[in-house]
């Protein structure tokens, strides 16, 4: 059921800590994501904005452990957020 969704969706972005051959095989097209760490870095969290801001991306689809969804929430906050999102973590951001 999750591929026929996702199949529908013109921009994904799929963000791991490790490789998911499934979209590929289900048809779905995706722009990846990959080399999350514990603890995820500010440079990839700024990388994934600009990924989404560039590609039109409006669903990002995060598989793996903490690191990889608190990525998804930090890049899906600063697409819209037209300051830095490191405003966000200090407590800046409206």
């Amino acid at each position: 059921m999750l591929f026929s969704f996702l199949r529908h969706l013109r921009n994904v972005v799929f963000i791991s800590d490790q490789q998911n051959p499934s979209l590929k095989e289900n048809s779905v097209q995706y722009v990846e994501l990959g080399g999350v760490k514990p603890n995820p870095r500010l440079s990839l969290i700024k990388e994934g904005i600009k990924i989404c801001r560039d590609n039109g991306i409006k669903f990002i689809l995060a598989v793996g452990g903490g690191s990889v969804i608190d990525s998804a929430k930090a890049i899906s906050m600063g697409v819209e957020y037209e300051g830095d999102v490191w405003d966000f973590f200090e407590r800046k951001a409206p």
